[in-house]
């Protein structure tokens, strides 16, 4: 059963961002997140340190990149925010032309 999983994952990461199936689940949990959680959060004093905002960068990355880039991309953002971080720093996503793995 797993070896079925990381095959159909592997297939899945081979195809153009646009027709990965992992793409759009993806998309679709961080749009959620955006709408429900995302909102609430300043209520409780948690804002994001960057901008465009760590779900937006992982929404726009996943979406280019497609699922394993992208979430390798998002992860890699999400390590560098921190108290270290300065409030408002300007982080845009690689685009995939100026991008090299």
């Amino acid at each position: 059963m797993v070896v079925l999983v990381v095959a159909c994952a592997v297939a899945d990461g081979r195809q153009p961002p646009d027709q990965q199936v992992g793409v759009r689940w993806a998309l679709a949990g961080i749009t959620l997140y955006q709408r429900t959680l995302s909102v609430r959060l300043p209520r409780f004093g948690v804002s994001c340190r960057f901008a465009p905002t760590c779900s937006r960068y992982a929404h726009s990355v996943i979406g280019e990149h497609g699922l394993w880039t992208g979430t390798r991309l998002a992860l890699g953002r999400l390590a560098r925010c921190g108290p270290w971080t300065p409030l408002d720093t300007v982080d845009p996503p690689p685009h995939a032309s100026d991008w090299t793995p």
